[in-house]
């Protein structure tokens, strides 16, 4: 991290936690925070992927308090949990970090610039798992009216090429399983938005394979 000195002073470790006690002191003025974020932005930038928690931890609180909010307001909750919202929200502030403008002295707010890119991002993730519950149920209840159970529809829908086996398991398990799509993003290693997508498109062919009888 940077480091402070003062005079007469050896170079001393400056701390998240020291940081964040001077940052949220009613005598640190906006300017100052804004600049101590610049620096510690640019130090972020400089060292990597080391650095990115430490500019995490020091806005901690404020990352926090928007979870929160996102949390109590979310109408998706049965897709988007608390720990999804914390993770959108600190991907959309580490992405914020490497192209906010930090040398350009119009740009203020710069803490809250880059927590307001975590929450967009998070918000963002909600309305669309908010659309994806809404709109994909009559995929269910196709499924299940099918002939024979939903898995072996499933197993049939595979062995017929009319989807991947990973598209089948994230089927079973979002759908029948009751696990969350943004859960199962994670374990596939993909994007909400990605896992989404795959999800939509496999049950819009498994849909038309029913309908034409050829599974």
């Amino acid at each position: 991290m940077p480091e402070a000195t003062a005079s007469g002073e050896e170079h001393r470790p400056v701390t998240p936690a020291v940081l964040r006690k001077v940052l949220m002191s009613p005598n640190t003025s906006g300017d100052l925070q804004d600049e101590v974020w610049r620096r510690l932005i640019r130090w972020a930038r400089e060292v990597g992927s080391d650095g990115k928690p430490v500019c995490v931890a020091v806005a901690a609180p404020a990352l926090s308090r928007q979870v929160s909010h996102l949390a109590a307001g979310c109408s998706a909750s049965a897709v988007v949990g608390l720990d999804d919202l914390e993770a959108e929200v600190v991907v959309g502030f580490l992405e914020r970090i490497g192209t906010l403008d930090i040398d350009d002295l119009a740009v203020r707010r710069v803490c809250g610039r880059l927590v307001d890119a975590g929450v967009r991002r998070a918000r963002r993730a909600v309305r669309l798992a908010d659309a994806e519950a809404r709109d994909d149920l009559d995929a269910c209840v196709s499924l299940a009216a099918a002939s024979g159970h939903p898995e072996t529809v499933l197993w049939r829908a595979v062995r017929a090429g009319v989807m991947a086996p990973e598209e089948s398991e994230l089927i079973a398990r979002t759908r029948l399983e009751g696990r969350t799509l943004s859960a199962e993003a994670v374990r596939q290693e993909v994007g909400l938005r990605t896992a989404w997508t795959r999800r939509r498109q496999a049950e819009t062919q498994l849909l038309e394979a029913l309908r034409i009888d050829s599974i």
